[in-house]
Protein backbone atom coordinates (compact mmCIF):
# COMPACT_ATOMS: atom_id res chain seq x y z
CA UNK A 1 0.00 0.00 0.00
CA UNK A 2 1.36 3.39 -0.53
CA UNK A 3 1.49 6.23 1.34
CA UNK A 4 -1.54 8.31 -0.93
CA UNK A 5 -4.76 7.24 -0.32
CA UNK A 6 -6.10 9.72 -2.94
CA UNK A 7 -9.12 9.73 -0.57
CA UNK A 8 -8.67 12.63 1.45
CA UNK A 9 -8.95 15.45 -0.90
CA UNK A 10 -12.84 16.30 -0.18
CA UNK A 11 -11.72 17.52 3.68
CA UNK A 12 -12.80 14.34 5.00
CA UNK A 13 -10.27 11.84 6.65
CA UNK A 14 -11.00 8.37 8.32
CA UNK A 15 -11.11 8.07 12.23
CA UNK A 16 -9.98 5.20 14.06
CA UNK A 17 -13.81 3.90 14.13
CA UNK A 18 -13.80 3.92 10.77
CA UNK A 19 -16.11 6.95 10.52
CA UNK A 20 -15.40 9.75 7.76
CA UNK A 21 -15.19 13.10 9.52
CA UNK A 22 -13.87 16.26 8.54
CA UNK A 23 -9.96 17.09 9.00
CA UNK A 24 -11.11 20.23 10.81
CA UNK A 25 -12.92 18.14 13.68
CA UNK A 26 -10.89 18.75 16.76
CA UNK A 27 -10.30 15.12 17.38
CA UNK A 28 -8.16 15.41 13.86
CA UNK A 29 -6.52 18.57 14.68
CA UNK A 30 -5.74 16.98 18.14
CA UNK A 31 -3.97 14.16 16.60
CA UNK A 32 -2.05 16.25 14.10
CA UNK A 33 -0.25 17.99 16.98
CA UNK A 34 0.75 14.97 18.02
CA UNK A 35 2.37 14.18 15.16
CA UNK A 36 3.99 17.81 14.95
CA UNK A 37 5.18 17.04 18.35
CA UNK A 38 6.45 13.78 17.50
CA UNK A 39 8.06 15.48 14.73
CA UNK A 40 9.79 18.41 16.93
CA UNK A 41 10.82 15.76 19.80
CA UNK A 42 13.10 14.15 16.14
CA UNK A 43 14.47 17.76 15.57
CA UNK A 44 15.65 18.00 19.13
CA UNK A 45 16.88 14.63 19.52
CA UNK A 46 18.94 14.96 16.09
CA UNK A 47 20.50 18.27 17.86
CA UNK A 48 21.80 16.09 20.83
CA UNK A 49 25.27 14.71 21.11
CA UNK A 50 25.73 11.51 19.90
CA UNK A 51 26.13 9.68 23.47
CA UNK A 52 23.38 12.12 25.62
CA UNK A 53 21.32 10.46 27.43
CA UNK A 54 18.36 12.42 25.84
CA UNK A 55 18.21 10.84 22.76
CA UNK A 56 17.10 7.57 24.69
CA UNK A 57 14.42 9.59 26.72
CA UNK A 58 13.29 10.90 23.57
CA UNK A 59 13.01 7.92 21.92
CA UNK A 60 10.71 6.39 24.15
CA UNK A 61 8.35 9.30 24.69
CA UNK A 62 8.18 9.55 20.82
CA UNK A 63 7.21 5.96 21.09
CA UNK A 64 4.69 6.31 23.93
CA UNK A 65 3.58 9.02 21.52
CA UNK A 66 3.16 6.26 19.05
CA UNK A 67 0.78 4.60 21.64
CA UNK A 68 -0.89 7.01 22.89
CA UNK A 69 -2.12 8.62 19.26
CA UNK A 70 -4.23 5.26 18.78
CA UNK A 71 -5.55 5.41 22.59
CA UNK A 72 -6.34 8.93 23.24
CA UNK A 73 -9.49 8.57 21.82
CA UNK A 74 -9.99 5.43 23.34
CA UNK A 75 -11.95 5.17 26.35
CA UNK A 76 -11.55 1.31 26.82
CA UNK A 77 -10.11 -0.25 30.40
CA UNK A 78 -7.26 -1.68 28.56
CA UNK A 79 -6.23 1.26 27.13
CA UNK A 80 -6.31 3.20 30.53
CA UNK A 81 -3.96 0.46 32.18
CA UNK A 82 -1.43 0.70 29.08
CA UNK A 83 -1.45 4.77 29.77
CA UNK A 84 -1.72 4.71 33.38
CA UNK A 85 1.80 2.34 33.09
CA UNK A 86 3.28 5.77 30.79
CA UNK A 87 1.77 7.92 33.58
CA UNK A 88 3.82 6.68 36.79
CA UNK A 89 7.21 5.91 34.40
CA UNK A 90 7.03 9.58 33.74
CA UNK A 91 5.94 10.87 37.27
CA UNK A 92 9.04 7.87 38.87
CA UNK A 93 11.17 10.30 36.13
CA UNK A 94 10.37 13.56 36.93
CA UNK A 95 11.31 13.03 40.47
CA UNK A 96 14.22 11.59 39.82
CA UNK A 97 15.50 14.54 38.09
CA UNK A 98 13.78 16.94 40.36
CA UNK A 99 15.84 15.76 43.39
CA UNK A 100 19.13 15.73 41.96
CA UNK A 101 18.23 19.78 41.01
CA UNK A 102 17.66 22.58 42.93
CA UNK A 103 14.34 25.13 40.98
CA UNK A 104 15.23 28.49 41.52
CA UNK A 105 12.15 29.98 42.78
CA UNK A 106 12.18 32.59 39.90
CA UNK A 107 10.57 32.34 36.36
CA UNK A 108 13.03 30.21 34.15
CA UNK A 109 13.57 31.93 30.51
CA UNK A 110 13.79 29.58 28.04
CA UNK A 111 17.07 29.29 25.97
CA UNK A 112 19.87 28.37 28.23
CA UNK A 113 20.86 25.73 25.55
CA UNK A 114 19.91 24.87 21.88
CA UNK A 115 18.84 21.34 23.46
CA UNK A 116 16.70 23.00 26.21
CA UNK A 117 15.18 25.50 24.55
CA UNK A 118 14.13 22.38 21.84
CA UNK A 119 12.86 20.41 25.04
CA UNK A 120 10.67 23.69 26.34
CA UNK A 121 9.43 24.31 22.74
CA UNK A 122 8.56 20.64 23.12
CA UNK A 123 6.76 21.23 26.31
CA UNK A 124 4.36 23.92 24.65
CA UNK A 125 3.18 21.83 21.61
CA UNK A 126 2.72 19.42 24.66
CA UNK A 127 0.31 21.92 26.74
CA UNK A 128 -1.04 23.26 23.03
CA UNK A 129 -2.20 19.38 22.78
CA UNK A 130 -3.42 19.10 26.38
CA UNK A 131 -5.66 22.05 25.36
CA UNK A 132 -6.82 20.60 21.96
CA UNK A 133 -7.72 17.53 23.38
CA UNK A 134 -9.75 19.19 26.47
CA UNK A 135 -11.76 21.15 23.54
CA UNK A 136 -12.91 17.82 22.02
CA UNK A 137 -14.02 16.23 25.09
CA UNK A 138 -15.88 19.72 26.10
CA UNK A 139 -17.32 19.36 22.22
CA UNK A 140 -18.95 15.94 23.41
CA UNK A 141 -16.32 13.08 21.67
CA UNK A 142 -14.77 10.40 24.34
CA UNK A 143 -11.47 11.58 25.42
CA UNK A 144 -9.51 8.90 27.62
CA UNK A 145 -9.14 10.66 30.65
CA UNK A 146 -5.97 9.37 31.60
CA UNK A 147 -4.34 10.62 28.17
CA UNK A 148 -5.20 14.00 29.45
CA UNK A 149 -3.39 13.23 32.77
CA UNK A 150 -0.46 11.61 30.43
CA UNK A 151 -0.04 14.79 28.44
CA UNK A 152 -0.12 17.34 31.76
CA UNK A 153 2.51 15.20 32.99
CA UNK A 154 4.61 14.86 30.12
CA UNK A 155 4.56 18.95 29.46
CA UNK A 156 6.10 18.68 33.30
CA UNK A 157 8.72 15.97 32.90
CA UNK A 158 9.64 18.03 29.76
CA UNK A 159 10.35 21.36 31.78
CA UNK A 160 12.18 18.94 34.40
CA UNK A 161 13.88 17.87 31.10
CA UNK A 162 15.01 21.16 29.78
CA UNK A 163 16.27 22.63 33.54
CA UNK A 164 18.24 19.25 33.68
CA UNK A 165 19.56 20.08 30.05
CA UNK A 166 20.77 23.75 31.40
CA UNK A 167 22.01 21.98 34.63
CA UNK A 168 23.85 19.44 33.37
CA UNK A 169 25.47 21.69 30.18
CA UNK A 170 25.44 25.49 31.97
CA UNK A 171 25.17 24.59 35.45
CA UNK A 172 22.54 26.86 36.12
CA UNK A 173 19.49 28.70 34.52
CA UNK A 174 19.10 31.78 33.20
CA UNK A 175 16.26 33.66 35.45
CA UNK A 176 14.31 37.01 35.41
CA UNK A 177 15.25 39.16 38.27
CA UNK A 178 12.47 39.97 40.26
Amino acid sequence: MGISTKTGDSGKTSFFSGEKISKTDLRICSIGTLDELISFLGIARSIAAADHKIKDVIIKIQSNFMMLCNLMYDCSKASDEKILEKINEIEHNTSAIESKINLPKKFIVPGATTLSAQIDYARSIARRLEREMFQSKEAGHDVNKYALIYLNRLSDYLFILARDIDFSEKHGFDTLAK
